[in-house]
């Protein structure tokens, strides 16, 4: 009996003439299939994109005390500054105080919704009262301070 090439009287490894086999053919027809439709779907469907426009600059809100850390201020200037901060830090704690406690109603949409009009109103009035302690505490520095404060904020 003649042996084949791997050694072994049984094995007709020498008389094999396929390279794959049928499980390989069929993996092989899978990822075509799967490669295909991804690529055709992939060219079909719009890239999502914003049309927000996009921040120049990190939002700024800022307060009366930021500035009493300036060394060009002078002594009245400081003083100044440093009450009309404090009664921003006064009313601050009140509206922070009002928004922290507050809680939206249950029910209907419209119950929800006018409650968080609420807290809407809250937060307005939170930034009002910082914008105008901000210009009061802007008004006390001279023009040159001024530009230089607007400068800093770009």
């Amino acid at each position: 009996m003649k042996k084949s090439a791997c050694g072994s009287p049984n094995c007709a490894c020498d008389k094999k003439t396929r390279l794959f086999g049928p499980g390989t053919w069929v993996t092989l027809a899978a990822v075509a299939v799967i490669a295909t439709i991804g690529y055709m779907n992939s060219g079909s469907a719009p890239a999502s994109t914003s049309h927000l426009p996009s921040a120049t600059h990190p939002l700024w809100k800022p307060e009366p005390a930021s500035l009493l850390s300036r060394s060009d201020l002078s002594a009245p200037q400081r003083t100044r500054i440093g009450a009309i901060s404090a009664a921003w830090q006064a009313e601050k704690g009140k509206l922070e105080q009002a928004m922290a406690g507050f809680r939206p109603a249950q029910g209907r949409t419209e119950q929800i919704s006018a409650s968080l009009a609420d807290f809407s109103d809250l937060s307005r009035a939170y930034d009002a009262s910082r914008s105008q302690a901000w210009n009061q505490a802007l008004n006390v520095l001279t023009a040159s301070q001024k530009a230089l404060v607007a400068e800093g904020a770009r």
